[in-house]
């Protein structure tokens, strides 16, 4: 029963004209405010004296004005109601503290945990066998066991209120999963965010297998996009959508780097989810335990038990995913000591100082619960793990063979591809799991921006060299200062196809980016009779600029990129099709190392590289006459607002594939600040407000 008379600390007296009950419930109702938001420590409160003194003080006790119920006259009296707050996950049981048995008592006596309610709620939470806590603000986060008794049993000190965990309501696949709460989003998000800064650290220890090379598997914020992508395909039988399931065919297999280069793999249709595993089982851990991982708030029941569908938390990790991008582009920009490469943000922003640097998104995502996940196969061993066929698109295609793909199953237009493949601004690719290599946007690919775009449509950027300087010194833990051309502004760029022969047609292919920049940081580049240098390594003689890739980190499109501006066609993942392009096959490829790069003219080894200009512009339009692709690419490029009122929608189009507008339910996601923290901190705590 909960003592109302604890907060005041002036006795209180009856006024002019009030009955007993009416009294009681006044106090009652003033009392119950300030003893949930305060729950000041006041023994003898204003009931003892205004009770005692009363002129019935057999029924109006010390202990029946605690609770009011004996203190009531057969005068009409009108009730005053109260709600009771209650924390995100518990409901209100009452005042006093358990009374337990031996072994049902967890803690309780570290003053930290009982600043507040929600301070103390989140303490029982961390703690799967707490069901019960009983608060003495700023004195005592009492918690317990299932062992009291259902804690029916409790002493009666009014400084003391209780609080059940709320029971939990289990998901069954096949159902629309629970609508969220907004402590879900808040606190799922403080997960995320943690995942994605220290994923070495949660891996570890959430005791997940990382396969092969540890370092690209992990999972990160671009694979959390891809999974919500690749939950959302659809079946080769047209069924599927958003369905909390993955095709498990060739996930968790590698590509061992001794069979690079020689012809001897076969491409394979299979395998397309490959690379996800820790990702997807780090997913998996936040679903079932509420309290992983550790440095972040803790749920009173876990997603799974709070009814929530697999397929709506996998949605909301890539909306999350998108929006810590957005964070960390920002962050970026305001790093304007070019020579800090510290911490996540050694990411290099190649616009910082420029007005198109920072980014803002044009409005909340709209994040939908209510997808049903996938009825689990009895035959393997985890829920979310299928072998029957998705439909993946071919990263070897041109644009109207993308476009086909997204038009028939996400009933995409255009734009609407174009926009969506703006997702590759995030991560890169593994030659030990895709076959694929190199990244979409060097040393910035952690930052959500229209850089994809930029890079495609050859926008004159920076030139960010690896390797080292003249005095041994590593380039890319020294500094982000970018290489230009003569005269110190951004070097213009081409696009050329490199076979990397892994595959027994030669393949795959992949267009790799060339930069016209200074060269003297190289200290291969010696030209001295040219007079090329001087003693600024960042600058050169006009005329000696090169074209030259990013070695090791090249930054890369993939056919099915690259089509999106530049209109070719592929054999067997070959490009072709274009001036110049007619000799370039299988037979040219495997005949000579130096002809992995077609040439001009055609066949001559010692000719110039050959590169995207001379194919078209790819002008397809759909609807017709609608803008045509590549006109949609430069809109990207030039304006990152432009990209991000087209992107916002698709992504959440694409995360209700397959559920009509009825079936899901739609809110727009929290706005919530998310501290950034440092991983290297030993006292950070990922949280968000």
């Amino acid at each position: 029963m909960l003592a109302w008379c604890i907060v005041a600390l002036v006795p209180l007296t009856p006024s002019s004209g009030a009955t007993v009950a009416e009294e009681c419930s006044s106090a009652k109702a003033d009392a119950v405010t300030s003893a949930l938001l305060q729950l000041e420590h006041v023994r003898d409160g204003p009931c003892k004296p205004w009770c005692s003194n009363h002129p019935i003080p057999q029924s109006c006790t010390w202990n029946n004005c605690k609770g009011c119920s004996a203190c009531v006259t057969t005068t009409t009296t009108t009730t005053t109601t109260t709600t009771i707050p209650s924390p995100f996950g518990y409901t209100y049981v009452g005042t006093g503290y358990c009374h337990v048995q031996p072994g049902g008592y967890i803690g309780g006596w570290y003053k930290p945990d009982a600043v507040d309610l929600d301070t103390c709620a989140r303490k029982c939470s961390s703690e799967l066998n707490c069901k019960y806590f009983s608060l003495w603000v700023d004195h005592t986060c009492a918690r317990y066991s299932d062992d009291p008794g259902n804690c029916t049993t409790r002493w009666e000190p009014s400084n003391y209120i209780t609080y059940v965990r709320a029971p939990g309501r289990s998901y069954v696949p096949g159902e629309p999963g629970a609508v969220w709460m907004p402590e879900h989003q808040k606190d799922i998000r403080a997960k995320l965010i943690r995942v994605f800064q220290e994923p070495d650290g949660v891996c570890r220890e959430g005791n997940i297998q990382v396969p092969g090379e540890r370092w690209s598997g992990l999972p990160t914020m671009a694979k959390f996009l891809r999974l919500a992508f690749h939950d959302c395909m659809k079946y080769a039988d047209g069924t599927g959508g958003c369905d909390g399931c993955l095709e498990w065919t060739g996930v968790g297999e590698r590509f061992s780097r001794d069979q690079h280069g020689k012809a001897q793999l076969n491409a394979s249709d299979d395998g397309h989810n490959n690379g996800l595993q820790p990702t997807v089982e780090i997913l998996e851990k936040i679903y079932t335990d509420p309290t992983f991982p550790q440095k972040a708030p803790a749920l009173p029941r876990s997603p799974k038990d709070s009814g929530i569908s697999r397929a709506d938390l996998w949605a909301f990790a890539g909306m999350v995913a998108v929006e810590h991008g957005i964070l960390l582009n920002n962050l970026a920009c305001q790093k304007l000591d070019l020579d800090d490469t510290a911490g996540i943000l050694s990411q290099c922003h190649p616009r910082v100082g420029e007005p198109d640097c920072e980014v803002a998104a044009p409005r909340p995502f709209t994040f939908a619960s209510g997808r049903k996940d996938c009825i689990p196969d009895p035959t393997v061993d985890r829920p979310y793990k299928t072998f029957k066929k998705e439909l993946h698109p071919d990263p070897n295609a041109n644009a109207s063979v993308t476009l086909n793909y997204f038009k028939r199953d996400f009933g995409f237009n255009a734009r609407e591809t174009v926009a969506i493949l703006g997702a590759h601004t995030l991560g890169r690719v593994h030659n030990t799991i895709s076959l694929f290599q190199y990244t979409w946007k060097t040393r910035s690919a952690m930052l959500f921006n229209n850089g994809y775009f930029r890079n495609l449509a050859s926008k004159e950027d920076w030139y960010y060299p690896t390797g080292s300087f003249p005095d041994g010194k590593n380039i890319r833990s020294t500094t982000c200062r970018g290489f230009g051309n003569s005269s110190g502004q951004r070097p213009p760029a081409r696009w050329k196809p490199h076979a990397f022969v892994h595959l027994t047609n030669g393949g795959p292919v992949q267009w790799l980016q060339e930069k016209k920049a200074c060269p003297c940081f190289d200290t291969g580049f010696t030209r001295p009779e040219e007079g090329c240098c001087s003693d600024d390594i960042f600058s050169c003689k006009a005329g000696c600029e090169q074209y030259r890739i990013v070695v090791g980190m090249d930054e890369t499109m993939l056919s099915s990129d690259m089509s999106l501006y530049r209109d070719f066609s592929t054999n067997e993942g070959i490009p072709g099709g274009c001036p110049g392009l007619d000799g370039y096959s299988t037979e040219s490829i495997l005949s000579d190392w130096r002809l992995r790069t077609p040439r001009v003219p055609p066949g001559d080894v010692h000719g110039d590289s050959w590169d995207s200009s001379y194919c078209p512009f790819t002008t397809i339009a759909d609807p017709p006459g609608s803008t045509p692709m590549y006109q949609v690419v430069e809109e990207y490029a030039d304006s990152n607002e432009k990209f991000f009122s087209d992107f916002f929608p698709v992504l959440e189009k694409m995360l209700k594939n397959g559920y009509s507008t009825e079936d899901l339910q739609e809110t727009p996601m929290a706005s919530h600040a998310c501290p950034y923290q440092d991983p290297h901190d030993w006292h950070r705590y990922y949280s968000c407000f």
